[in-house]
C-alpha cells in the first residue's frame, strides 16, 4: 500500500529562522507520506509579524494550514516563544485527521521510510 488506511496529519512549530531556512526542505521530504493535512504553527515570539508572511508563502505552496501561537501576556516582547509545549498543542489542536505526527521544521524523512510506515500503518 502506498497510503495509510486512515486520515493523517503532519504538524510542526516553526520559528522565524526555520521558516526562511528549513521548512520548505522538510515539507518536500515529508510529502512522501502523502498527508491529508499539514499544519504549521508560527511560533516566533515578538518576530511573528515579520516572519509570518514567509511561512504563509511556503505553506501555500504545500497546501498547509498556518496557525499562529502568540506568547502569553507579559512575554510578548521575548525574542523566542515562551512555551514549546503550548505552541505544539496549538498546532495539534488545529489537526483534524484521525492520526497526527509531529516533526521538527528542520527534519528530513529518510529515503524509503514512507514504505515502512505505510506497511506498519496497514497492519
Amino acid at each position: 500500500m502506498d497510503r495509510f488506511p486512515f486520515t493523517f496529519s503532519l504538524y510542526a512549530i516553526v520559528s522565524r529562522e526555520c521558516a526562511s531556512k528549513y521548512i520548505a526542505r522538510a515539507l518536500e521530504s515529508f510529502k512522501a507520506l502523502k498527508p491529508d493535512e499539514i499544519v504549521l504553527c508560527s511560533a516566533m515570539g515578538k518576530h511573528t509579524d515579520d516572519g509570518l508572511p514567509i511561512l504563509q508563502e511556503i505553506a501555500k505552496k504545500y497546501g498547509a494550514k498556518v496557525v499562529v501561537y502568540r506568547n502569553k501576556t507579559g512575554n510578548e516582547d521575548w525574542d523566542h516563544l515562551d512555551s514549546f509545549a503550548d505552541a505544539r498543542n496549538c498546532a495539534l489542536n488545529a489537526c483534524t485527521s484521525d492520526f497526527a505526527m509531529w516533526f521538527d521544521a528542520d527534519d528530513l524523512l529518510v529515503d524509503g521510510a514512507e514504505k515502512v510506515l505505510f506497511e506498519m500503518g496497514n497492519k
